[in-house]
């Protein structure tokens, strides 16, 4: 999964893909957050050198609706979700 320029207040454009997926389910409601799990490591879209990304556990924009969690592998991290959805407004 890789992450926007400004990835604490942007998606991707790999994460507005999955945030399309989605919006098309049946059943979707706008007035609830939704949660993508991942097994793998997130990396920059800019491909900078920091290397941040493969340390990011979680993300989820300030006042968005879509949260993602990295490097799962089964295991929900219950604290880790809870921070992420504290971004919503």
């Amino acid at each position: 999964m890789t992450l926007g320029d400004d990835f604490l207040s942007n998606y991707s454009g790999e994460q507005k893909m999955v945030n399309g997926l989605i919006l098309g389910l049946e059943g979707y409601s706008k007035t609830d957050c939704y949660v993508a799990l991942f097994n793998t490591t997130a990396t920059y879209e800019n491909n900078n050198d920091d290397d941040y990304g493969e340390y990011l556990q979680g993300e989820m924009p300030i006042g968005k609706q879509f949260a993602y969690l990295y490097n799962v592998n089964g295991d929900i991290d219950a604290r880790l979700l809870a921070h992420e959805l504290g971004h919503v407004q």
